[in-house]
């Protein structure tokens, strides 16, 4: 009887983390269902042989669709939303709310999914504030970096970020072969003497218009592979040479569905940094490298142009999440000294504790919508939702055309491309 009880425990808890408990292979090859009932709580199904029932939830059968449709050039809708420079500063989640209430952490970890990042307000100027924020999410991503940043402008040979020195527009590590997924950066000190300003554009967009703008080189960009690399030296590491295991990289764009023609309504990641871009790369021929060349440099252009970029400095109890698939960020020069903290952490830790913290937050949110969010988080999420249908709404009627700021025009070789003005 003891025996029998502490399988059934063993069984209860196997089941508690959905594990199959049956083995498919053992079942008979040539069962049918033998009768189907529809039920008001689901789908009953009788199967042949030992007359087994199952009751599939009408929730379940909706979330497990079996076959997928026929490989086609429709793209599904894009599960994103480009939140435009002038409006980046309005998306703020309050920290407070966010560190106690899991409704709100799953708002906040929406908004980064679906606008790539978002400000954290009121939050104490601390490292220790932000270590919890990030823990809050996830466990943080130990990289060559350590795992929680806390450092200062003096110089280190471990990497650029650690001067004061500009740098342009970039996506981390894209030398691994699992870049990674959010990072934040909390300015506990601004430059004391000036400069030191963030840059930040959506990539996602910018890539959604390279491929108006000239579709061939937006496929370029989604089909050669690129070698990037991080070396430099540490005290914890000593001199280190970071490269994914694939020898020749990655393309910029990478998508969910390359069985198609690459399109931004499948984009699914963004690996962009020139300064790590690595002399190894092995280009598939000299016309293909000579138009991945013009092609990054109509892509650098528009990532810098004031259509997609905007600038922020950064200020203590203010810091900015982001996601490092999608964002591009950079930063000015600066003097004086600066203080920075912060930390990565892995896109499927972040996707996965989004899913389940946004099941219950849903529910908490339909029982206490007063507790949802604030009035004017609120009235902000409701200024970026208008003016997104508008862009939508422009984007319709103007499809083809190019914004103001960029303009095509020929290079020496008579190629279209946009200059920034």
């Amino acid at each position: 009887m003891v025996n029998d009880l502490r399988h059934q425990e063993i069984l209860v808890n196997f089941t508690d983390n959905h594990t199959r408990q049956i083995n498919t292979f053992e079942l008979d090859p040539n069962i049918q269902a033998s009768d189907v009932t529809t039920k008001p709580e689901g789908l009953e199904v009788i199967w042949s042989g030992d007359k087994h029932r199952s009751l599939y939830s009408w929730d379940w059968l909706s979330r497990h669709v079996p076959f997928s449709a026929a490989p086609t050039q429709k793209h599904p809708r894009q599960d994103w939303r480009h939140v435009s420079p002038a409006s980046a500063g309005l998306l703020q989640a309050d920290f407070t709310s966010v560190m106690n209430d899991d409704s709100a952490l799953g708002s906040f970890l929406e908004h980064i999914r679906t606008c790539g990042f978002s400000f954290i307000s009121k939050m104490p100027s601390t490292p220790e504030a932000t270590q919890k924020l990030l823990e809050r999410i996830s466990f943080i991503r130990p990289t060559q970096y350590g795992s929680f940043w806390d450092f200062t402008s003096e110089a280190k040979p471990v990497d650029t970020a650690y001067t004061n020195l500009p740098l342009s527009l970039h996506t981390d590590t894209t030398y691994f072969n699992d870049p990674a997924g959010l990072q934040l950066f909390h300015v506990l000190q601004p430059a004391t003497q000036g400069g030191g300003q963030s840059t930040f554009t959506d990539c996602f967009a910018a890539a959604q218009h390279l491929y108006k703008l000239n579709p061939d080189y937006y496929n370029i960009l989604s089909s050669v592979r690129i070698a990037s690399h991080a070396s430099g030296s540490s005290e914890r590491f000593g001199t280190f040479m970071n490269t994914s295991s694939h020898a020749s990289g990655f393309p910029v764009f990478t998508h969910s569905a390359p069985h198609i023609r690459p399109h931004p309504r499948n984009l699914t990641q963004i690996r962009w940094n020139n300064d790590d871009r690595h002399s190894s790369t092995q280009w598939p021929s000299h016309e293909r490298m000579i138009m991945w060349y013009r092609a990054a440099r109509v892509w650098s252009e528009i990532l810098h142009s004031k259509a997609f970029m905007w600038e922020v400095p950064l200020q203590p109890g203010m810091p900015v999440i982001f996601d490092n698939w999608r964002m591009a960020h950079g930063r000015r020069a600066f003097e004086g000294q600066r203080r920075v903290c912060g930390g990565y952490i892995g896109m499927d830790e972040f996707l996965a504790r989004g899913r389940m913290i946004n099941d219950s937050a849903r529910l908490t949110v339909e029982a206490r919508p007063e507790a949802s969010e604030s009035d004017e988080g609120k009235d902000n999420e409701e200024k970026i939702k208008k003016e997104q249908v508008e862009e939508e709404k422009i984007e319709e009627k103007q499809e083809e055309e190019v914004e103001p700021d960029v303009v095509p025009q020929k290079d020496d070789a008579g190629v279209d491309r946009p200059i920034a003005s």
